[in-house]
């Protein structure tokens, strides 16, 4: 079937035209046969995320016979919570691709331009079918609560599932890592670890606790959703290079470019991470698709090439962490499963 010459040029080309069907509610068609598709919620985090895990899956997904196709709805610096209250903010932006690079990225809310009209999550999710869904929780917010993350969530669950071939798609609360203060080699495990209440009103923050208490409230309605544990991999990754585990990394700042954000070397083991619990498969011999062009923040430095005892050891962490008894309620992830 031919697609539709109307498809804004910004978004994967469908079966029908997306803002079409949804003017004249008209029933969308599933995804076309063959095709996996992930779709993003979140802010510069999930951009570190998102940075390399559309490569990595192409590759996964050309093996299986399919075409990748991905979309994300992103806003600077704030949480689930904003995005899900003001999903057409003026600052928030839309992209998708298909395969591993963005077909192109739309303009602001209000301000198309000939790669198509902004998308904002409510219109992506329910306009087509989607495989999974990523959700990240936390950003500083003093509106962002353990009670409105977890409201966010369910809601663009039950939005998403409003499209009747949506009523398998996989969610997932894509769980981010702390600060790391530059100089302060515990820092990164000290904020990580704080203990955080589980209380409704509880502030959104980047510890253990919090993504746990998030997950558990999830799970109350929606115990299929499971949980991407990029901060917990990168405490175990810390606490075992700060032990002298590794050849070449001594911290965890060596996978940052500033307090927060991840490196090149960083942004795949977000991927890497991803993909063991998407797909509950070992990254063990997964490509590294570093480079040392990030732009960093002094004194952030980008770590020479990784060596291979290295990245063996990080790889074997992650499906270590992702698959550790504690989490496998939170991951969904059993080592069997590979």
């Amino acid at each position: 079937m031919k697609t539709n010459s109307k498809t804004p040029a910004h978004w994967p080309r469908r079966r029908c035209d997306l803002a079409a069907a949804l003017a004249c509610g008209a029933m969308i068609v599933s995804a076309a046969a063959g095709e996996f598709s992930v779709y993003h919620v979140g802010n510069s985090l999930t951009g570190d995320l998102t940075s390399k895990f559309p490569k990595l899956v192409t590759q996964y997904e050309q093996e299986q016979g399919n075409t990748y196709v991905w979309g994300l709805h992103f806003r600077a610096a704030t949480s689930l919570t904003f995005i899900h209250a003001n999903p057409t903010d003026p600052k928030s932006s839309s992209c998708a691709g298909i395969g591993e690079k963005a077909t192109s990225h739309s303009n602001k809310p209000g301000a198309p331009d000939k790669n198509g009209p902004f998308v904002p999550w409510t219109v992506a999710l329910p306009g087509q079918h989607w495989d999974a869904v990523t959700l990240q929780v936390w950003q500083d917010n003093d509106k962002a609560t353990l009670k409105r993350d977890t409201e966010a969530v369910n809601d663009m669950i039950k939005v998403t599932r409003t499209r009747p071939d949506n009523a398998r798609t996989r969610f997932f609360i894509y769980a981010p890592w702390t600060v790391s203060k530059y100089g302060v080699l515990d820092s990164f495990s000290k904020a990580y670890l704080t203990p955080t209440p589980d209380v409704p009103d509880q502030l959104g923050a980047a510890t253990r606790d919090y993504f746990r208490h998030v997950t558990d409230a999830v799970h109350k309605t929606h115990p299929e959703v499971a949980l991407i544990p990029a901060g917990e991999v990168f405490l175990a990754l810390d606490e075992k290079m700060r032990a002298g585990k590794f050849e070449g990394l001594s911290s965890v700042q060596q996978l940052h470019r500033d307090q927060i954000h991840l490196n090149s070397i960083g942004k795949n083991i977000a991927a890497w991470t991803a993909y063991a619990v998407l797909f509950k498969k070992c990254p063990v011999g997964l490509p590294n698709n570093s480079h040392l062009k990030d732009s960093l923040v002094p004194p952030f430095q980008n770590v020479a090439e990784v060596s291979p005892a290295d990245l063996k050891l990080i790889q074997e962490t992650i499906w270590e962490v992702v698959t550790a008894p504690e989490l496998r309620p939170y991951t969904l992830v059993n080592r069997k499963d590979q």
